[in-house]
């Protein structure tokens, strides 16, 4: 993963301006998962992204700048997202199921709606990614 974006990823999950939800990228207004927090996180520092409702996901969906609906992701980190990030299938990120897997460990959507909190998805990301 780039350096300069993990810190970025690692300082907005840490700022405690996030609220933690679950089961996807955005459920409503205020809350994120973890994979979520990188999304606006890309938003914020490329302008190149936008979250959208999606009435059918029951959550927000987080679409490149330009494309529609159809080119969304709720669950899953995006492929557009990933590549920005430097996230590689062998540095743990699966374009298959769009999750990142930490090696002897959960994945880091697994671990968000387990309940670890963002504190400690920020460790393990800091040490492992």
């Amino acid at each position: 993963m780039d350096d300069k974006i993990k810190a970025l990823w690692n300082r907005d999950l840490e700022s405690g301006k996030y609220k933690q939800g679950e089961s996807c990228l955005r459920p409503n207004k205020r809350k994120f998962c973890c994979i979520g927090v990188l999304c606006d996180t890309h938003r914020k520092e490329t302008g190149e992204g936008r979250w959208v409702w999606s009435e059918s996901d029951g959550g927000y969906l987080y679409v490149q700048k330009g494309a529609g609906m159809e080119g969304g992701e709720g669950s899953t980190l995006p492929l557009f997202v990933a590549r920005w990030a430097g996230l590689t299938r062998h540095r743990g990120f699966s374009s298959w199921n769009g999750d990142i897997k930490i090696k002897g460990m959960d994945t880091l959507i697994g671990m968000n709606d387990d309940g670890d909190s963002f504190m400690d998805i920020s460790e393990v990301i800091k040490k492992n990614l």
